[in-house]
């Protein structure tokens, strides 16, 4: 036998307001901090070729897996070793491509600075984390980045880019270029131009 008692509407639509209240709420810095920590690491290296494929590149020392699993997976043509320190799965190879009348080289979710062809800078990780090779350099690729951002010239898709890995020497420059200090981010919000 059911004992059937109906949900009084007013319940129902108190209990939708107390939730969109609660979803308006932002969340404490500790949970936001862990967003972006890798829940595991790969266990071997046909994990680490698909955490490449996933990801797109991998930066010496990122990760602890050992060097001859890359090592493994490049003789078996897996991964490519395409500048000292980064790594990539060889089926993005294809895809990497330099864009003439720009100083930026894009690689699945990266974008590189360039300056006489050596790397300035690197921001990785769909924007997440920004690498600086050559701080004398890192202004100017700053401030083209950011035109170039405006224009959706790289990451077309994004409204915003938000820098959650920096050097400390690049927090001024940053601002400088127009990014706004989030909390510990910087953040760049795409303007029309």
């Amino acid at each position: 036998m059911y004992d059937y008692s109906p949900t009084p509407v007013g319940i129902n639509i108190a209990a939708e307001e107390a939730l969109k209240q609660v979803q308006k709420l932002p969340p404490a810095a500790e949970q936001l901090a862990g967003v972006s920590q890798r829940k595991r690491l790969p266990e071997d290296e046909k994990q680490l070729h698909s955490l490449l494929m996933i990801e797109g590149d991998l930066i010496a020392g990122e990760l602890e897996v050992p060097v001859e699993w890359l090592e493994l997976l490049a003789q078996k043509e897996q991964a490519a070793y395409i500048e000292p320190g980064l790594w990539i799965a060889a089926e993005h190879l294809p895809k990497l491509k330099h864009i003439p009348d720009r100083s930026f080289l894009n690689v699945l979710q990266t974008v590189v600075a360039l300056y006489s062809g050596r790397p300035v800078a690197v921001l990785e990780r769909q924007g997440k984390v920004l690498r600086v090779f050559e701080d004398d350099k890192l202004a100017e690729a700053l401030t083209l980045l950011v035109s170039d951002f405006n224009r959706k010239r790289i990451y077309p898709a994004f409204n915003r880019i938000t820098i959650k890995q920096y050097p400390e020497t690049a927090a001024d420059l940053l601002i400088k270029a127009g990014f706004r200090r989030e909390l510990q981010d910087y953040v760049l919000y795409r303007s029309s131009i």
